[in-house]
């Protein structure tokens, strides 16, 4: 079983479904469940505390994301570690993801300009303590929330698959790549109180900060597991 499941277990879930995929995705993000290594349904069952049928649902969720290859009569296969993979979502979270920035920048009420700003706090928190697992977990948070208050069901379902390959790199190289992380976690800092600020354009500049040190990240000497 994860090892932290307990997380997992305190937070309230409309289906179980949602439940295993994000105990599944924290655990290839964080080479819990190993890249390149293959795993039983039953196996990952077990990983995550919760029946087959709603992890069966969130590998089809973890495939689209192209985290894992559902191999039949074989197993699941977790995606190995490739910068050119991360390289090409990029191209697309490029478009995607300015579009999702700008609509929840717009459309955000004031109770949720404040839930930006929570975050942000949170995440301060997190990164000055160097802490690579909570500072994910926001990440993912951030990400969900964002796709919600940007208030269109198309972005948001198209942009939520191409985010875990770069936060399992994130992940990856927070303590080996310490200049570049540092640099990530303020422009993301940034992104999250502009948001709040409601101003559009400082918004897609702190996105544009945050993009270029994840591709920094993708293309300088990285650790690959």
């Amino acid at each position: 079983m994860y090892k932290y499941i307990d997380y997992y277990n305190e937070k309230k879930y409309s289906n179980l479904t949602t439940k295993a995929y994000e105990i599944l995705e924290e655990g290839i993000v964080t080479l819990e469940l190993k890249p390149g290594q293959t795993y039983s349904e039953a196996e990952l069952s077990t990983f995550s505390g919760i029946g087959r049928t709603p992890v069966r649902e969130a590998l089809k969720k973890l495939e689209l994301a192209t985290l894992v290859e559902i191999i039949p009569r074989h197993g699941i296969n977790i995606a190995k570690v490739r910068l050119e993979d991360c390289a090409l979502q990029m191209e697309v979270r490029n478009i995607l993801e300015k579009l999702v920035i700008m609509r929840a920048t717009k459309f955000s009420t004031p109770s949720e300009r404040e839930q930006f700003l929570k975050l942000a706090t949170e995440y301060d928190k997190a990164t000055t303590a160097m802490d690579a697992l909570s500072s994910i977990r926001i990440d993912y948070e951030f990400n969900l929330f964002a796709g919600d208050c940007a208030r269109n069901i198309f972005a948001k379902t198209a942009l939520m698959p191409l985010q875990p390959l770069a936060r399992r790199l994130y992940y990856m190289q927070y303590h080996f790549n310490v200049d570049i992380t540092r640099e990530i976690n303020a422009a993301h800092s940034d992104l999250m109180k502009q948001i709040a600020s409601g101003n559009e354009q400082l918004s897609l500049q702190a996105l544009e900060a945050l993009f270029k040190n994840i591709k920094l990240l993708s293309t300088s000497n990285v650790l690959i597991i």
